[in-house]
């Protein structure tokens, strides 16, 4: 265990190779073990050398220029990670990203070329057909590195780009992007990336989310469907609650415009306690307290001015109901109680 790792960096290329020639025939065994050191050691001190300077040192192209695309290039620039350029099919999308970036718009062809790294910011139902086109035209080239941004495709889609010899990775960004980048604001900063795939590519995506200030870990590739599932109730559930909440606002008198103003301080208190203690300590409400009452008039009230929204309402209700009971609330008598009001047609 000690012998090989101090006979190998003890010597240098040069002293082994004179070595080799000095001391041995081509084809004997102790040559061919002499020239084995030598590639070792040159491999290990590429690696080493490649884990330093390859992040900082080889640029990324950037293929779709959509929320995620262009917030990833503006704030990537921003970090001073090198980039040659993007490129969408839709023009306007382009420019736009471009503008705000000032980076060249590269035809496919050219920004592969001229990229190391190479993201494929495409919807999922994209990504596939997409890598496949540029594999057959061979736009993919040994060494590079392709990333997608989907949460819930595994990197093995990209398996077109494997076959042409590119490391290969997805590296997600657990975030929600909003329509136009803010150059002063970083959506990036403290969030989790996670990243899935080749080692080779892993390593330069972790690498590139504490760049952009973010919280880099890798997931396993089964993982994925259930780690974006978590992520759209939390964010586009999260939204169509709000609506639901706005909507009751408007059937109470107060105006659409004002109802965020008037639930933000309510729903980042929520947030706040979440983020202190579990949701079974954090439920507070009629329901927690048992008051059937409260909720019986809640459902009067839906049903004369928003009798669509009365299921919802009701399914919410027994979801919250199963979080009361683990948290230890309720009696039985108010849980059943509870649940008849909340299943009854």
């Amino acid at each position: 265990k000690t012998l090989l790792p101090n006979l190998l960096f003890s010597l240098s290329p040069k002293a082994l190779d004179r070595s080799v020639a000095a001391s041995f025939h081509e084809n004997t065994p102790c040559t061919i073990f002499m020239k084995g050191l030598i590639n070792i050691r040159r491999d290990l001190k590429l690696k080493k050398k490649f884990r330093k300077n390859f992040p900082m040192t080889h640029k990324t192209g950037i293929i779709g220029c959509g929320r995620a695309g262009s917030h990833l290039a503006l704030h990537l620039k921003k970090a001073g990670w090198p980039l040659c350029g993007l490129w969408d099919a839709r023009r306007q999308a382009a420019i736009a990203a471009a503008e705000l970036t000032a980076l060249p718009i590269l035809d496919p062809q050219s920004l592969t070329r001229a990229a190391d790294i190479l993201f494929l910011a495409l919807p999922d139902d994209a990504l596939g057909p997409a890598c496949t086109e540029f594999a057959e035209n061979n736009l993919f080239r040994p060494g590079q590195i392709v990333f997608h941004l989907s949460g819930s495709q595994p990197a093995s889609l990209l398996a077109p780009a494997a076959q042409k010899g590119a490391f290969t990775a997805s590296l997600h960004p657990l975030q929600s992007f909003s329509r136009t980048p803010d150059p002063d604001e970083n959506p990036f900063l403290g969030i989790l990336m996670t990243a899935e795939g080749m080692p080779e590519a892993v390593e330069v995506g972790l690498a590139m989310a504490r760049q952009l200030g973010a919280r880099g870990a890798t997931i396993a590739a089964e993982a994925k469907t259930l780690y974006h599932a978590a992520a759209v109730v939390a964010s586009n559930y999260l939204v169509t609650l709000m609506d639901f909440a706005f909507d009751l606002l408007e059937a109470s008198g107060i105006e659409g415009e004002q109802a965020m103003a008037f639930l933000s301080p309510l729903v980042s208190g929520t947030l706040t306690n979440l983020s202190k203690m579990p949701p079974t300590q954090a439920l507070t409400g009629p329901l927690m307290r048992g008051d059937s009452a409260t909720l019986s008039r809640h459902m009067e009230a839906m049903a004369s001015k928003r009798p669509q929204r009365c299921a919802l309402y009701q399914a919410l209700g027994r979801a919250t109901l199963d979080l009361a009971v683990r948290g230890g609330h309720l009696s039985g008598a108010d849980v059943d109680t509870i649940n008849s009001l909340l299943s009854a047609k």
